[in-house]
This record gives structure tokens, C-alpha cells and sequence, in this order.
């Protein structure tokens, strides 16, 4: 997400000084980089996601972590 934003501070820095000089250049880079920046946080959600999925796994198979186990029971 903060990639992103940055991305996009950096596009509007280039609109702003003249790059590109068309606004359907300028419609076309924001939504090609849009859809670049966003994929990439996706990919990283779910890798991480997964990573975290494998480690409760890898708890719930050496007993550490039990299924009920709550503070109220």
C-alpha cells in the first residue's frame, strides 16, 4: 500500500512537470502502473497469508496450538 502511494506521488509529479503530454498517455500510465502496484500488494498478501496459514499448521501438528482452547474454556 505505501508503495503505491509513493508510485503514485511520483506519477503526479511527472503529469504535473509535462510528461506525458497527452491526457490519454497520461489516463494510460496511471492505470498500467495502478494495475501493476496492485497486483504486486495482492501477490504479497497472499504469500504472507500463506506463510502465516503454514506456521499455525506447523503448531497445530507439534501440539503447541489446540482447536477450543480459548481464555473462556
Amino acid at each position: 500500500m505505501v508503495m503505491s502511494g509513493v508510485t503514485d506521488l511520483v506519477l503526479a509529479w511527472l503529469m504535473i512537470s509535462g510528461w506525458p503530454g497527452t491526457a490519454i498517455g497520461a489516463l494510460g500510465l496511471i492505470g498500467g502502473v495502478n494495475l501493476m502496484t496492485s497486483g504486486l500488494a495482492i501477490t504479497m498478501a497472499a504469500l504472507a497469508g500463506r506463510s502465516l496459514v503454514k506456521g499455525v499448521q506447523a503448531r497445530r501438528a507439534d501440539g503447541v496450538l489446540t482447536v477450543g482452547a480459548g481464555a473462556g474454556g
